[in-house]
């Protein structure tokens, strides 16, 4: 039966259960799905589970109504998670359709990796993978790649055969058998394509836009020959951030935005919350994939203050090939391959930019403040009264700066008892955080505030820059001075 059959057809019954914290040691079929489809019509103590992920089947041992050995390797490789629902889809003989539905209720979609890939002998072994070597790798047809007449071909798999140097010819062989000469080749910053007659071939084995395919290696001898061997309709739904998918103790999604500096330097840094969560605090390796599922081998490391992706031109290649520019931001998805973080593009947003509208609620989001020789020298900045009380930021404490490349600055967040406003105090980090931006004395700087648990963030924007004639402004920093100071 076809994959993209509806969920709910009467020929399938199916059940679904949302995962819970305890789902990795066992799954439960539910009690009236398990008497009237199961009980007393298999004698059989295993299950098979199958997904889109890959072409693999699994073997899962029954024990009553529940799911259990073998049942925790599925669930890791697909990198289930609490909060997750998973429908299971009865396809006859035991045999189970799985789909996974993230925290924002849309289908999950994986990025095709090694262990999606299908290997030259699968196990008999409840829970147990092969360790052979990769054979298929499973890809999608996009507008991108049909207009530049190349696919990418992933990383691990190109380096476990030996793909992955120079140019090489090979042959694409369709499901009818029909064969058509290509090159696969190696670019300079390490991509591997599969180009010459890619649009032929999708053409003729009727793959269209969006939908999903796997190709085998048959000999990997002189002149390699990939067979198509699966193909799935694309589907319309996608896994998106959503601000509840983002509050999770490990947060799968980040957002982060590139700026001219950091396409020019080939360095990237990460948000804190976001490595610490999902403790990202080793330097290595680590992989990037573009809208268009080609891999980009890159590098994490560490400086003082946070984790970074350092890719040289690479990483300006990357957000090239996704058309994000500087100042626009792009969400990642973390997706786990082994030991090799990978992270996954999944949209972009362009630059946002401070409208009236967005500070006339009665909690307003973005707030401009000017800074003053005084303020840089001492460390301390004051808030706007209005911004303070409309977000209730009244109470001392802890306070997250994030700067122009996402640096986190952690400062205090002090209540001025004499005239009652709220003030920042970062010390030297307050001077510092101003010089990462650019600002100078008498530069207004817009800060978004973004809520995170208990400790308030403000996220720098933009930046005004003003020229005023030097009668005005040394008027303009004597009354901020004078402001700064009142008793």
């Amino acid at each position: 039966m076809e994959n993209n059959e509806s969920l709910f057809s009467p020929a399938n019954p199916h059940f679904f259960q949302p995962l819970l914290t305890d789902f990795e040691s066992h799954l439960t079929i539910p009690a009236t799905f398990f008497s009237k489809h199961i009980q007393g019509k298999h004698e059989g103590k295993t299950v098979q589970l199958r997904s889109d992920a890959s072409d693999r089947t699994w073997k899962v041992k029954m024990e009553g109504h529940r799911l259990t050995d073998g049942w925790k390797e599925f669930a890791k490789a697909h990198d289930f998670r609490v909060g997750d629902v998973v429908i299971f889809r009865h396809e006859g003989d035991m045999l189970f359709h799985v789909t996974p539905f993230g925290t924002s209720f849309c289908e999950i979609q994986y990025v095709y990796s090694a262990s999606h890939y299908k290997y030259k002998e699968e196990s008999d072994v409840i829970g147990e993978e092969s360790s052979s070597k990769l054979t298929c790798f499973s890809q999608s047809v996009t507008v991108s790649n049909l207009s530049r007449g190349a696919v990418g071909v992933p990383l691990d798999f190109a380096s476990q055969n030996g793909l992955n140097k120079g140019r090489r010819v090979i042959a694409l062989r369709n499901q009818e058998g029909k064969t058509w000469e290509s090159e696969l080749k190696t670019t300079s910053s390490g991509q591997v394509f599969i180009c010459r007659n890619w649009r032929s071939f999708c053409t003729a084995s009727k793959l269209k836009v969006g939908d999903s395919f796997q190709l085998k290696l048959l000999q990997n001898k002189e002149r390699p020959v990939f067979q198509l061997c699966s193909r799935l309709k694309g589907r319309p739904k996608k896994e998106t951030l959503s601000e509840e998918g983002d509050k999770t103790e490990n947060p799968r999604f980040v957002k982060i935005t590139p700026t001219a500096s950091s396409l020019e330097n080939g360095k990237q840094h990460l948000p804190v919350h976001f490595t610490r969560a999902n403790k990202l605090n080793r330097p290595g390796k680590i992989v990037l994939v573009d809208k268009d599922k080609v891999e980009w081998s890159m590098k994490l490391k560490a400086d003082t203050r946070s984790m970074y992706i350092i890719g040289g031109k690479g990483w300006k290649s990357f957000c090239a090939a996704n058309e994000v520019l500087a100042g626009e931001s792009l969400t990642l998805e973390l997706i786990r391959r082994g030991r090799i973080p990978v992270l996954k593009f999944c949209s972009k947003v362009k630059k946002e930019t401070l409208t009236e509208e967005d500070n006339l609620g009665e909690t307003p989001r973005f707030v401009k403040i000017t800074t003053t020789a005084s303020s840089l020298e001492i460390g301390r900045q004051h808030l706007p009264v209005h911004f303070t009380r409309g977000n209730k930021l009244k109470r001392p404490g802890k306070i997250v700066l994030v700067d122009k490349d996402n640096v986190e600055w952690s400062m205090k967040l002090n209540e001025d008892i004499r005239s009652g406003t709220m003030y920042i105090m970062g010390g030297k980090g307050w001077k510092s955080f101003c010089a990462a931006n650019e600002v100078v004395v008498g530069e207004p700087l817009t800060l978004e505030l973004i809520r995170r648990g208990r400790i308030p963030f403000l996220k720098f924007c933009s930046k005004l820059v003003f020229r005023w004639s030097n009668h005005r402004l040394k008027q303009r920093l004597e009354d901020a001075r004078e402001h700064e100071f009142r008793d």
